[in-house]
């Protein structure tokens, strides 16, 4: 059988060769019999905008070793040519070579020549690049063939240019060549070496120009003075000048140890103008020519998990309360009640801010009390306008005899909060709100009562806060009485299922890194949203009592597996299984699917 690739590679009869296309930055294919290095797929910034670019995800190989690459973004310099390399560590390197001269930043008013119908100035306002725009205020008197205005500078060299780039914008529309910038090698724009037709401008927009140099190189070796000219007369408007530039054939730095070359990205003074493709690529054939399938057993991305298990109950955080008793006798007027540093004072004819009505009866009494700490009812007629509500507590279950008090906030603050009373028909069940007395109840703190999943802590209560009359607080969850009630509320919780306000507090909302898993009395498993190796990166803790995360991170309960990278229609066998890829497939997707082999 004749042998096509024999001779140019060797008598290797049935043999395999990988063979590397490598696009080069001309646009133009060499053929190499290297095998060491390949980009099997993405890893390419994306075209944007601006300078900000998103690298995709993708999988190569490096010196021979595998490297699998979630998307990243990066920030590139403006008015360079960045070339993005990754090395056998998976680490990006991003050497950078200006693709341009700096001839002037317009962050200066041009003084060097002004002609008399001009005003030059800087517009901090109307510019492009930088802070300022070198503004050019034409009068009516301007005439064709006058120079608007030029700037000195010291003597540079552009010789090695290729084109001359500006930002230019007018008050009115112009026509191409009504205008010229001016590259002088002598003062005030005199004998211009270069002469550059400004295009056409659209009326009071920014238009980017880029013309080639055309002068020869000795001629351009020492500019001193650039200006505007103009040639057609369009009467009194402005013209705004911003950020020249000569653009320059870039440098092409050599790549780094055990690293290869994806992509090339270049830049102006805003964004990004161009990404060139530079990955390698690869196919397999036999001998005779024979498209090959790359062996290989490809992955389906995992999702990482952890688990929490209890081994017991823990203290969760609760509110101080206690309570305020009626006799069943309306208070005297004058009559002080006292909650913290807030001080009530019964009244037959309000007079001030915290003066409660006294009423008819006992209970009356009790309910304007209960508006006038809550700010509730209707101020002016139970209490006096302009109460605010108490900063600190809030007036909850009330009888015609009892009215009880609890703490804002859950935890140990609130507990000696002073509550005293000198009217001879009220009593407080303690002189605090924690003190322990009768139906005085001490706070416990939360400290103890959190668990911690990626960036979200969630508190387990006694009572949510928003149950006790107070504004909710959000990532809150019942207790419930037990660590099993507990586990499933934080099921809940993390999934924002039913029922918010009652399992855990209103405002909570879906976790965006973990979804629940597996429930038990004793244990509560948590998935990463994202599959890979990336929910390795989860952070979990907790501070209760008898409950433990299996580790620091997700991931152990099971492991991340980071996807195969590969595109719709890639293929790959083992000794079981025939591979096909459905869909592109990132590291975190599961687009892999197999076909058993007979």
């Amino acid at each position: 059988m004749n042998d096509p690739l024999r001779g140019e590679f060797g008598n290797y009869p049935w043999a395999t060769l990988v063979a590397r296309f490598l696009l080069v930055e001309d646009g133009s294919f060499k053929f190499t019999d290297l095998i060491s290095d390949m980009v099997v797929s993405g890893l390419v910034p994306a075209d944007t905008a601006n300078l900000v670019s998103d690298i995709s995800a993708g999988l190569a190989y490096v010196t021979g070793k595998r490297v699998a690459k979630h998307a990243k973004s990066n920030t590139y310099v403006a008015n360079k040519d960045t070339w993005v390399d990754i090395d056998s560590e998976g680490v990006y390197t991003f050497p950078s070579v200006s693709n341009t001269i700096l001839i002037d930043a317009c962050e200066v008013a041009w003084d060097e020549l002004v002609d008399t119908d001009v005003t030059v100035s800087l517009d901090t306002t109307i510019k492009k690049v930088g802070t300022s725009s070198v503004k050019l205020a034409v009068g009516a008197n301007l005439g064709a063939g006058d120079i608007l205005a030029t700037m000195d500078m010291t003597a540079l060299d552009i010789s090695s240019g290729n084109a001359a780039r500006l930002w230019v914008r007018s008050s009115v529309a112009t026509d191409a060549g009504d205008y010229t910038l001016l590259l002088s090698e002598t003062a005030e724009g005199a004998s211009a070496v270069e002469t550059i037709d400004i295009p056409a401008l659209t009326k009071d927009v920014w238009l980017e120009v880029e013309v080639n140099l055309v002068a020869a190189t000795a001629d351009l070796n020492a500019i001193i003075s650039v200006g505007i000219a103009c040639v057609v007369d369009k009467g009194a408007h402005s013209l705004y000048i911003d950020d020249i530039r000569a653009t320059v054939t870039a440098a092409v730095p050599s790549v780094t140890a055990d690293s290869i070359r994806v992509s090339k990205v270049a830049t102006d003074s805003l964004q990004i103008t161009g990404v060139t493709d530079m990955r390698q690529s690869y196919v397999l054939f036999d001998s005779p020519g024979t498209l090959k399938i790359i062996p290989a057993t490809p992955l389906n991305a995992v999702a990482a998990e952890g688990k929490v298990t209890s081994s017991g109950a823990f203290v969760p955080g609760s509110h101080a309360t206690t309570t305020l008793t009626s006799d069943a006798t309306v208070p005297v007027e004058d009559k002080i009640t006292t909650i913290g540093t807030t001080v009530y004072r019964w009244r037959d004819t309000l007079a001030q801010a915290y003066d409660v009505q006294i009423e008819a009866t006992a209970a009356a009494c009790l309910d304007n009390l209960k508006d006038a700490i809550n700010a509730t009812g209707t101020p002016g007629t139970e209490y006096f306008a302009g109460t605010l509500a108490h900063p600190d507590v809030v007036a909850f279950t009330n009888t015609d005899t009892v009215q009880t008090i609890t703490a804002r906030l859950p935890g140990t603050a609130a507990n000696a909060f002073p509550t005293t009373e000198d009217s001879d028909h009220l009593a407080w069940a303690d002189t605090t709100m924690g003190g322990g007395t009768g139906a005085s109840t001490a706070g416990v703190a939360t400290a103890a009562a959190t668990i911690t999943i990626g960036t979200r802590t969630y508190t387990f209560v006694v009572e949510l806060t928003e149950t006790a009359g107070a504004t909710a607080i959000i990532d809150q969850i019942l207790y419930g009485g037990s660590a099993a009630v507990a586990l499933d509320n934080l099921k809940l919780a993390i999934d924002a299922g039913a029922t918010v306000g009652t399992n855990y507090s209103t405002g909570t909302v879906v976790n965006a890194d973990v979804s629940s898993g597996t429930n038990t009395n004793t244990t509560q498993i948590v998935t990463a949203k994202v599959s890979g190796v990336i929910g390795h990166l989860i952070a979990l803790s907790d501070t209760m009592a008898n409950t433990a995360w299996d580790a620091v991170v997700m991931g152990t309960e099971t492991a991340g597996v980071d996807g195969t990278v590969a595109e719709a229609g890639e293929e790959r066998f083992d000794a079981t299984y025939r591979y096909l890829c459905v869909a592109d497939n990132t590291v975190a997707d599961a687009n892999w699917k197999t076909t058993t082999l007979a």
